[in-house]
């Protein structure tokens, strides 16, 4: 009888949650047992995320339908949060994309244009604030130099987005 190691993960598993080396540990199983599916090789379960649908018990195996990785995932953005922080979606142009250079995981500031009886008061609003992704105007992530992009989300922390809803009600952020 053959025997391999499997990877089993040490306690229930929410869905969204990232898989860490600790998550897991290793069994021996009869090779002639091994369901299909069924992740054997550790390494690819590390870095995964459960299922938006999925709970991983306690002492379970993990299948390739119970994790994806997160490039694949359809909700990445919000798995790169920091704790306290939420997804911000900003309408965004060519020029406020100082001319579409932007990428995801820059750090940038953002300022908001206050006109007052024909003058312009121009103020930074919140600093490092951490492009997630930039979408098309079809939600698409930018792929291409050529792409525009039309929103711009961006990880907030919990208070600043009361600061940001406040100043763009009728002012122009960029």
């Amino acid at each position: 009888l053959e025997l391999i190691d499997v990877p089993v993960v040490v306690s229930d598993r929410s869905p969204r949650t990232q898989l860490t080396e600790s998550d897991i540990v290793i069994v021996k199983m009869p090779k002639a047992y091994l369901p299909q599916g069924l992740i054997i090789d550790k390494e690819i379960l590390i870095g995964q995320y459960t299922l938006m649908s999925t709970t991983i018990p306690k002492g379970s195996f993990v299948y390739d339908s119970m994790v994806e990785n997160l490039e694949d995932a359809k909700d990445y953005p919000s798995l790169l949060l920091k704790e306290g922080q939420v997804v911000y979606a900003l309408e965004v142009d060519l020029k406020n994309t100082s001319g579409n250079t932007l990428q995801p995981f820059q750090s940038v500031d953002l300022y908001v244009s206050l006109v007052n009886n024909r003058l312009t008061v121009v103020d930074q609003l919140i600093s490092h604030v951490r492009i997630l992704s930039l979408k098309d105007k079809n939600g698409k992530d930018i792929e291409k130099p050529t792409d525009l992009p039309k929103l711009m989300l961006i990880a907030l922390d919990q208070q600043q987005v009361t600061v940001l809803l406040t100043s763009s009600k009728g002012h122009e952020e960029s």
